[in-house]
């Protein structure tokens, strides 16, 4: 009996593990594609990598016996087949506790699988049949299937079109949704095969344990292909990102590999502490934004684009890319709404813009099509200004302590001396550790306004020796069109009172 019948079977003996001779090469997921799920079939627990490659935590499910398929929905709800315990559990991404999925009647359910509608199918594999569980509440159904024997993993193509893998006939159907009748998928040498997945393109992936391998079936009927592995052994659940970079159940050398989409080498990803993992899932990734349009400005660029047309979007992320000087790299910005504005670019070199949008259950869309190119306006020339202040008075009152100031003014010119008018200036001591008062320019450009200061935390004693020694200054912090300018003049202080 291989290791993957003994899923099947339900069997204790013969799970120890093997490990393969091959070295193990530790790679995180793709950065931003998806979290990671994996179930350990023997230890009865699920684990998760973060899409960030962060450390790996323990999914909250309790009371888990030999856990094998998993699916996740666009808000991050987790829904465990519970194989030993002939349930399917519902892990909710808010935290709230732990529910059994109402079902009926279900021996060694393995797979699973949800709809664009939220209805779930479960492979209820001793009862050879597979069980769907609608979103409304309503009741359990049969999916009308001939001649299955021990159904394993599932997967719904892009049109709700159901596959399941018939483990003991040594093949996959398919179910039409529109009802017609059931078909074998043509692929051909299969033995015992279990995780079924589909990537973005539509191409079906299938574990064939029996073979110790993965097959794959492009869309449009092209011939079927082995995907290049090493080392597996009785692999079982399957599941791909949104980058169609592909993960493994390697149930027989306890770890999950990665088949990137790019064609590099597989990877062993960094779980620590696997005992037969039986299912992996990734969160649907949500479609990617349109639409993209880029309006230039100074220093920076506001892109607004159409939002995904996916439930559960929580944030989208702009990436500028630099076409005038790539040495400059990417910028990104995030943001929730669909008008983002981008920061920090070179003015004059051209950009291009994409946006990904990320869902409730962390996975991050593919990036959109590249906005047209605009070049970032320089900054704006702005007008040099002169502020001039003019000597105050102060008098110091001993009872009750306080430091009153009169008479702070100052004229904000243009440099040709032409009046501003409108504009705040901030009086404070030389030190700006101590704010005076503040006043806008009238129509001559002058700010002046009084101060009072009580002697409170540092004390007005200490300020009035300060202003004594070293004035106060006037500030103006200068605008998009002005630039800044400051200006110191002194106090004369009247006799106490």
């Amino acid at each position: 009996m291989t290791a993957t019948a003994g899923i099947l079977l339900l069997c204790t003996a013969g799970l120890g593990s093997a490990h393969s001779a091959e070295a193990a090469v530790t790679a995180a997921p793709a950065p931003g594609s998806a979290p990671l799920y994996v179930s350990d079939y023997t230890a009865g627990k699920v684990l998760r990598l973060p899409a960030d490659g962060g450390s790996q935590t323990e999914v909250p499910a309790t009371g888990l016996t030999r856990p094998t398929g998993m699916t996740l929905d666009a808000a991050g709800n987790l829904y465990i087949a519970d194989t030993g315990d002939n349930r399917v559990v519902r892990v909710p991404a808010d935290g709230g506790p732990q529910t059994d999925v109402p079902t009926t009647d279900l021996n060694r359910p393995i797979g699973l699988a949800l709809d664009r509608a939220g209805d779930l199918f479960i492979a209820d594999s001793f009862n050879d049949r597979v069980v769907e569980v609608p979103a409304d509440g309503g009741s359990q159904r049969t999916v009308p299937t001939t001649g299955l024997l021990h159904p394993s993993g599932l997967a719904l193509d892009a049109a709700d079109n159901l596959y399941v893998a018939d483990f003991s006939n040594d093949r996959v159907v398919e179910v039409p949704a529109d009802g017609s009748g059931q078909t074998t998928v043509p692929a051909v040498g299969l033995s015992q095969p279990t995780g079924l997945a589909f990537d973005t393109r539509g191409a079906l992936y299938i574990a064939d344990s029996g073979n110790d391998r993965v097959v794959k079936l492009p869309a449009r009927g092209r011939r079927q292909v082995t995907v290049p592995t090493t080392g597996l052994r009785g692999p079982q659940g399957l599941t791909l990102d949104g980058a169609r970079n592909l993960f493994v159940a390697d149930f027989g050398n306890d770890r999950v590999i990665e088949v990137p989409a790019d064609g590099r080498r597989q990877t062993t990803v960094p779980f620590t502490g696997l005992s037969t993992p039986a299912g992996v899932a990734v969160p649907p990734s949500p479609a990617p934004p349109t639409n993209v349009r880029a309006a230039p400005g100074f220093g920076r660029a506001t892109v607004s684009f159409a939002g995904s047309v996916s439930p559960s979007v929580s944030r989208y992320t702009v990436t500028a890319i630099d076409l005038t000087r790539s040495s400059h790299g990417v910028r990104t910005a995030p943001g929730r709404d669909t008008r983002i504005t981008v920061t920090g670019l070179t003015p004059g070199d051209t950009y291009r813009f994409t946006v990904t949008a990320t869902n409730a259950a962390g996975a991050t869309s593919r990036a959109s099509a590249r906005s047209e190119a605009v070049t970032i306006l320089p900054a704006a020339r702005r007008i040099a200004t002169r502020l001039r202040a003019e000597p105050a008075t102060a008098v110091q009152h001993l009872r009750p302590p306080v430091l009153r100031v009169k008479g702070l003014s100052a004229t904000l010119t243009r440099a040709d001396g032409v009046p501003v008018t409108g504009r705040t200036v901030s009086f404070t001591n030389t030190a700006r550790t101590r704010k005076l008062c503040s006043a806008v320019t009238d129509r001559k450009g002058v700010a002046r306004c009084d101060a009072t200061v009580r002697d409170r935390t540092r004390g007005a004693g200490g300020l009035a020796a300060d202003l004594r020694c070293h004035g106060y200054l006037a500030t103006f912090a200068g605008t998009a069109a002005y630039r800044p300018s400051k200006d110191t003049a002194p106090v004369r202080f009247e006799h106490r009172r």
